[in-house]
């Protein structure tokens, strides 16, 4: 064991290693006893900090250790050591040493180097304590014992009082945040809500010229085959007769054939309608009482009911009539879209639907009512995106966003006639599920 070690302290080993007055010196550097040695550049280093701005840990640290630094400095500021526990003594070098060559004297480092260098130990060891490895690297290249200060001894980052108030104020302002609801909004996807979807038109293809005109003969077939079934005459109940006339057959054609083309247009019209099923979650931890969402597309774009189109027309039918009846022609096609509700700037149209909930509880969710939207030919296969604007009302600015769709093609065969006496329902539906 060495009887005596004379240890020079770096700055930052007084900055966050524990009191020097705490630390069992000679067991931890195996002498029986052991003099800490601080240079005047660590001295200067202190008085910068405590005063300075270099931070409220470190400025607080540095003011008390020179605070506990009074009642040696009349014994060590004559050169003497001050006694600071058992077999251990602090000492200050009161002057600069001489700077080498190869050292810069404006760094703080250097200086504390050179001290060491400049050191009159009698035969005793010496050596460096730091936490800075650049310094202690510099000193194991000049000969000098370095030790890297041991980490049971440094102390823990305790934040001060300005710092607790601190933490403690923005723990408060964090569950005042969460004590807010927290209104998602987006497309109804596997039970959840997001803002992206991509979904697949499924378009009928377009009837060439030959395929219509294969179809009216093929009606005109059938209508052949029910002239030559009808061999007697059916009499009502009234005795008048009912009975399927020849001269009916040109008309029914015509019609039939007015009939494919309406058939296809409106097919193909509802196929372009996308539905738009929105879900509206609430995560945060307190209900909200109002929620009024606007969702915004500008033209060509258009907004519509769910589940509503072109009126699908009806299958043209050869009945047997009474001779003063008319043939009864198929019915015309309805309006499509709905009408816009307003004009914002000249030739601009642009399409809203409203939503105004009330009492939407925490940690809910709500499925609302779907709407449609009329994808125009120039825009399929394209993207588009719905604005929207969502107004809480616990909370002072409103939420924008944007919702977004990808569409894609896909070519199908062409409209299927119904063969029936009627013709069936068509749901007309635009997307896969």
């Amino acid at each position: 064991m060495t009887l005596r070690a004379f240890a020079f302290l770096d700055t930052n080993v007084l900055i966050h290693g524990k009191p020097i007055e705490q630390v069992d010196w000679p067991k931890v550097l195996g002498a029986e006893e052991v003099v800490l040695v601080l240079a005047i550049t660590v001295i200067g280093e202190l008085d910068k900090l405590k005063d300075g701005a270099e931070g409220r840990l470190s400025r607080s640290r540095a003011r008390e250790f020179m605070s506990r630094y009074r009642k040696y400095e009349e014994e060590v500021s004559t050169g003497g050591i001050a006694k600071v526990r058992d077999r251990v003594w602090l000492r200050v070098l009161g002057r600069e040493p001489q700077i080498r060559a190869g050292f810069d004297p404006d760094r703080e480092d250097d200086r504390i180097i050179n001290a060491i260098l400049d050191f009159d130990a009698a035969g005793s060891r010496v050596l460096l304590i730091s936490r800075d490895m650049g310094i202690r690297i510099k000193a194991g290249a000049n000969g000098i014992e370095k030790m890297m200060l041991p980490e049971e001894l440094e102390l823990k980052a305790e934040p001060d009082e300005v710092e607790r108030e601190l933490s403690q104020t923005k723990k408060e302002l964090e569950r005042l945040r969460h004590r807010v609801p927290r209104i998602t909004l987006g497309f109804l996807q596997d039970d959840a809500a997001t803002n992206h979807v991509e979904t697949r038109l499924r378009m009928p293809r377009a009837r060439t010229e030959e395929e219509i005109e294969y179809e009216v003969e093929l009606e005109f077939e059938r209508c052949s085959r029910k002239l030559e079934q009808q061999k007697t005459k059916r009499v009502s109940a009234l005795g008048a007769v009912f009975a399927v006339k020849q001269e009916d057959v040109t008309p029914h054609i015509e019609a039939y054939r007015n009939y494919l083309g309406n058939l296809e247009v409106s097919v193909r019209e509802r196929w372009r309608r996308f539905p738009v099923h929105l879900l509206l979650c609430n995560d945060g931890t307190v209900r909200s009482e109002q929620v009024e969402i606007d969702i915004c597309v500008e033209s060509p774009f258009e907004f519509g009911p769910y589940k509503t189109g072109p009126v699908l027309p009806s299958r043209p039918i050869l009945r047997p009539r009474f001779a003063a009846f008319e043939v009864l022609s198929p019915p015309e096609l309805g309006r499509p879209f709905i009408e816009p509700p307003g004009q914002d700037a000249p030739n601009v149209f642009r399409y809203e639907v409203n939503y105004l909930l009330t009492d939407l509880m925490h940690h809910d969710s709500v499925e609302l009512l779907p709407f449609d939207v009329h994808i125009p030919f120039d825009w399929l296969g394209q993207g588009f995106a719905l604005d929207v604007t969502v107004r809480v009302a616990e909370l002072v600015e409103p939420q924008k966003f944007k919702l977004h769709v990808k569409t894609e093609i896909v070519s199908s065969a062409p409209v299927v006639v119904p063969t029936g006496e009627e013709a069936p329902e068509h749901e007309g539906r635009g997307t896969d599920p």
